[in-house]
C-alpha cells in the first residue's frame, strides 16, 4: 500500500473549444438574409415581451384574489398595469432592433430609409 500512495499519477485534459460556425451566405441574398435574421429577433423579443406581460398579469391577479375576496377583480387595473409596464419595457428595444437591421444589413439604401421627397 505504501507504493501506491508514494506514487502520484499526473493526467494531463486537453479542453478543446467548440467555435460556433459562421452561417453561409451567397452574395446575391446575403444582405436580405441577415436582413431577415435580425427582424427575426427584434419579432422573438416582442413575442417575449408579451409572454413576460402576461405572465405578470396572471401572478399579480392569483395574488390579489389569495389576500381578498374578489381581489383579482377589484385589483385588475392596477395588476394590468403593472403588467403592461413591465411588457412596455422589456418590449421598447424592439424598434430599435428593426431600425438596427435596416441600417446594418445595407437595405437602406434599397428601401429608401431616411430619405426626403420633394
Amino acid at each position: 500500500m505504501e507504493e501506491n500512495a508514494s506514487q502520484t499519477k499526473t493526467a494531463t485534459v486537453n479542453v478543446v473549444t467548440e467555435q460556433k460556425e459562421k452561417p453561409k451566405y451567397s452574395k446575391r441574398w446575403k444582405k436580405l438574409q441577415k436582413f431577415e435574421r435580425r427582424t427575426s429577433k427584434c419579432a422573438l423579443r416582442l413575442a417575449d415581451a408579451i409572454t413576460l406581460g402576461v405572465n405578470v398579469w396572471i401572478e399579480q391577479r392569483d395574488e390579489s384574489a389569495s389576500k381578498r375576496k374578489d381581489g383579482g377583480l377589484k385589483d385588475g387595473r392596477k395588476n394590468f398595469r403593472k403588467a403592461l409596464r413591465k411588457s412596455v419595457r422589456k418590449a421598447s428595444k424592439a424598434p430599435a432592433d428593426l431600425f438596427e437591421a435596416i441600417t446594418r444589413t445595407g437595405l437602406s439604401s434599397g428601401l429608401d430609409i431616411g430619405r426626403k421627397w420633394i
